[in-house]
């Protein structure tokens, strides 16, 4: 990597950390006073100005709500919260259907208009909800990456959760080659016989690499483990036999969202949308291997 030197250093941290201190300001909706948790608050169905940061993280969700036939879709924040996953509260029980009925009549991206210049979102419907958590954190890893490239450092890995972008060369000796990283194996079922061997390896320049999978960030209720992804067909989470879904792309935040919407179709669905768009993808189902 790129040398840093002791006067670089904590001047380099300080700005990472505003960075991503300003993202945290626009997209989380952990924070009642965040730029998102405000828009989803309004009840206003005019044109409501953004930052730039929102509009163009907005731009790429349009962009992977095409892709994947409406699979990945930011308006699904009612079901997010009705299952308590915003706040990964303890749940007694699944929510009524009459609820998830209820919430599911407030989604629809069709219903968001977005614009870049002046940036700006309008609601169709006034209880409209957004949560941009998977192309933001992709979109974080695009922005620090970018920081990098401004102070002179050509060479790193960033990452955040599982997503990573790659840039320039590590340096082995006088040779310099990407970056050599994995994808994590899904163990196999106990009546194959076999097991894995350690992370799918890939050697990746100037690329991002994003992974989702339902065995991370889950919730128990009733014995049952119900993960985070949510299939906007049903308005329930994604339940099917471990899987995860890796996504290589230029864009961080465009593979991000691109791996969720993925990941909400079934496998053969989903592999069948990335060959149609030539996009670099691979799922891997724990009772079926990896394609």
């Amino acid at each position: 990597p790129d040398p840093l030197s002791s006067t670089q250093k904590p001047s380099l941290k300080a700005a990472i950390e505003e960075r991503l201190e300003t993202l945290e300001r626009i997209f989380s909706t952990y924070r009642s006073s965040s730029e998102i948790s405000r828009f989803n608050r309004s009840r206003h169905q005019d044109w409501q100005a953004v930052s730039p940061e929102m509009a163009e993280v907005i731009a790429t969700s349009s962009d992977v709500n095409r892709i994947t036939q409406g699979a990945f879709d930011p308006t699904l924040y009612p079901l997010i919260r009705l299952w308590g996953f915003d706040s990964q509260r303890e749940q007694k029980a699944p929510p009524p259907a009459e609820a998830v009925a209820d919430a599911r009549q407030r989604i629809g991206y069709s219903r968001l208009e977005a614009r870049l210049h002046p940036p700006a979102l309008r609601k169709q419907r006034p209880d409209l909800e957004i949560d941009l958590s998977s192309p933001a954190k992709g979109y974080a890893v695009d922005e620090i990456t970018t920081l990098l490239n401004r102070e002179g450092l050509h060479n790193h890995l960033v990452q955040i959760g599982g997503d990573l972008r790659m840039t320039g060369n590590r340096i082995i000796s006088s040779a310099q080659r990407g970056w050599r990283v994995g994808i994590e194996r899904l163990p196999t079922l106990p009546s194959t016989g076999s097991s894995s061997s350690g992370p799918l390896p890939l050697e990746l320049a100037d690329l991002a690499l994003s992974t989702s999978g339902n065995y991370r960030n889950a919730l128990t209720i009733e014995g049952q483990s119900y993960g985070h992804i949510f299939d906007p067909r049903t308005g329930a989470p994604v339940m099917r036999p471990r899987v995860s879904v890796s996504v290589v792309h230029a864009s961080c935040a465009f593979s991000s969202a691109l791996a969720t919407g993925l990941y909400a179709l079934p496998p053969e669905e989903a592999l069948h949308l990335a060959e149609a768009h030539h996009l670099a993808c691979l799922v891997q189902q724990e009772d079926a291997g990896q394609s």
